[in-house]
């Protein structure tokens, strides 16, 4: 991409994975995403497509024929199809856990209310720090039901 009153090539950024470069105004300047210059300039928009959707997934491969409208719905079904988004972490693995496998074990155990264990659920929940909502629904397999 070239700048018309300069003739030289626009450098580009990357922000947020997209290249973009940046546009100069009279005001100001933007910065705008270059698959969008590409698909509103060389790609026929669709009626109610409002969406660009990069074909092969390569968020660097800007070339017209790698663009296509889509709606939102279809570009999300397309980032899930080919393996851009992941589901939340879980158990251990969410950095927001107060738990660990373990615990949940052991809350299961000893719960006394579905398993006829020793502990009530607002024990367990003193003793681990969490709430008394958080051991009900481990106990009743509402929550960590990845853990046997």
């Amino acid at each position: 991409m070239r700048s018309l009153q300069k003739g030289k090539v626009l450098s580009n950024t990357s922000k947020a994975e997209y290249q973009m470069v940046k546009i100069y105004y009279s005001d100001g300047h933007r910065y705008i995403r270059i698959h969008q210059l590409v698909a509103n300039a060389f790609v026929e928009k669709t009626e109610g497509k409002n969406y660009i959707n990069h074909i092969d997934a390569n968020k660097h491969n800007n070339r017209a024929d790698n663009l296509e409208w889509v709606t939102q719905k279809e570009n999300i079904a397309h980032a899930w199809k080919m393996g851009l988004c992941r589901s939340a972490a879980t158990g251990e693995g969410n950095h927001n856990s107060k738990l660990t496998a373990d615990d949940v074990r052991w809350i299961r155990a000893n719960d006394r209310t579905t398993n006829g264990g020793k502990m009530s659920r607002q024990e367990m929940a003193n003793i681990l720090g969490v709430s008394n909502v958080a051991v009900t629904k481990i106990a009743n397999r509402k929550a960590w039901k990845h853990i046997d």
